[in-house]
């Protein structure tokens, strides 16, 4: 799963996430005893924090998708692939 996230900043990013959500009165405790329950009996502290991450990067890109901060897919895929291109030409 991590083999996508770049580890370090993936660590700094959740130093502050975990403080926002664990200390956030916005957070409920039902929501976090939730999430602790449906872990399995052995997961480690890393596999929360993993959890917490996803939902939260979840949560902000459908915050995102409610204020209209989207791009079509066509026009993410021209650009990626104007990016690939500038590359390939160098």
């Amino acid at each position: 799963m991590l083999e996508f996230i770049d580890f370090c900043e993936y660590k700094r990013w959740i130093t502050v996430q975990f403080q926002e959500v664990f200390m956030s009165t916005a957070f409920e405790r039902d929501q976090a005893h939730k999430l602790v329950n449906k872990m399995p009996d052995n997961a480690t502290w890393d596999d929360l924090i993993y959890e917490i991450y996803v939902r939260q990067v979840i949560e902000s890109g459908l915050a995102d998708s409610d204020a209209g901060r989207t791009i079509e897919v066509g026009d993410l895929l021209d650009d990626r692939l104007a990016v690939y291109n500038s590359v390939e030409d160098s």
